[in-house]
């Protein structure tokens, strides 16, 4: 897995970078570094990773760019929230 320095890097955009500064976060996580380009080319994806990895914001991120920020809006999303995983 190759971490990068920004989250530009991984195809998000400007809006999506901007709401990020405000926040204060920078530099993305290694989950966040696979995640994000996987969810962007439209593949379904499937991560695990530790508690606070960025699990949450590797999916949403460019999700929120899709259907808020593009034009095209030929995307499904099907979100399954688990909490007891065995």
């Amino acid at each position: 897995v190759e971490v990068v320095e920004s989250f530009e890097e991984l195809g998000l955009g400007e809006e999506v970078m901007a709401a990020l500064g405000e926040m204060g976060i920078s530099k993305p996580t290694e989950i966040q570094c696979v995640g994000v380009p996987a969810v962007l080319a439209g593949t379904s994806v499937v991560l695990g990773s530790h508690t606070g990895s960025g699990k949450t914001l590797a999916y949403l991120l460019p999700l929120v760019q899709v259907c808020c920020f593009s034009s095209w809006n030929q995307w499904s999303i099907c979100i399954c929230v688990c909490t007891n995983v065995v």
